[in-house]
């Protein structure tokens, strides 16, 4: 994982893109252990992570920045997301105002 945050940080280097600081996310299953390798693996490829996230939150944040303009102030709008995996299924609810 190391190698590969590597490699994406000098493609983006390439393209004049300067970014040291990233956030990540994580399927929602994986361990304490797992979550704290992949933050190695930043500080390895000379990332700084500011956040580990789960996959799902992501999604939902993502949405919610994107759809703002459609989103009610007054009625929360109720959305589903679901992920079907190769190896998982995962379904969130989540709530946006």
């Amino acid at each position: 994982m190391a190698f590969y945050l590597f490699k994406l940080k000098k493609f983006y280097e390439q393209a004049e893109i300067n970014c040291k600081d990233l956030v990540v996310s994580i399927p929602s299953y994986c361990s304490n252990v797992e979550r704290q390798s992949l933050l190695d693996a930043c500080e390895i490829a000379g990332l700084k992570c500011l956040r580990v996230i789960n996959e799902s939150t992501a999604i939902a944040l993502q949405y919610g920045f994107f759809r703002k303009k459609d989103l009610d102030a007054k009625d929360a709008r109720i959305v589903a997301f679901v992920d079907f995996g190769h190896s998982k299924t995962t379904i969130t609810i989540a709530s946006f105002v």
